[in-house]
């Protein structure tokens, strides 16, 4: 059984995310590898995670173990499709805005149902929650208005196979 980590502070969730998709792929990490994934995606205590840095550190950390399409502001149901579409050979690292503040989780899959996502770190007391498709939803929507243009980005995952080529 995986052991999942829940960040320990309030800035470190992008580097949190990484070390859970390395813990699905199977690569050995812990919470002591924090403040070095933290140091690879230029996180500071008060910006957190910027986007583009933690997309470059996710392709050098994780990139030759899996394949990872970005997306900004996908649908739902492009989530379930893609989670559903490989079992276990799929993941997806979110990150969404409130309050103009970024949050990174990392989403294990749909145990069972279209109505519930397993996810790690998504900003609740426990490290493992299971979190209704229509609270996933209003995290993709979260900051997209007119006011404010920060979209919620997805980095959907998945295991390469051995004979895959590097893309």
């Amino acid at each position: 059984m995986t052991r999942w980590i829940k960040q320990p502070d309030n800035y470190s969730c992008g580097p949190c995310a990484i070390i859970n998709a390395c813990k699905w792929l199977g690569i050995k990490s812990t919470l002591d590898d924090v403040q070095h994934f933290a140091f690879i995606c230029n996180s500071t205590y008060d910006v957190g995670t910027l986007e583009p840095d933690f997309d470059r550190a996710l392709r050098v950390i994780v990139g030759s173990y899996t394949k990872i399409r970005h997306e900004k502001s996908p649908r739902a149901d492009r989530l379930f499709k893609h989670l559903n579409e490989s079992e276990d050979n799929a993941a997806i690292v979110m990150c969404y805005y409130h309050n103009g503040d970024a949050h990174y989780y990392f989403i294990t899959g749909v145990p069972g149902s279209k109505n519930v996502f397993r996810c790690v770190n998504r900003e609740t007391k426990e490290t493992v929650s299971y979190v209704k498709s229509k609270d996933v939803t209003t995290d993709l929507r979260t900051g997209a208005n007119r006011k404010n243009m920060l979209k919620s980005h997805v980095w959907f995952l998945k295991k390469k196979d051995i004979d895959d080529d590097d893309e």
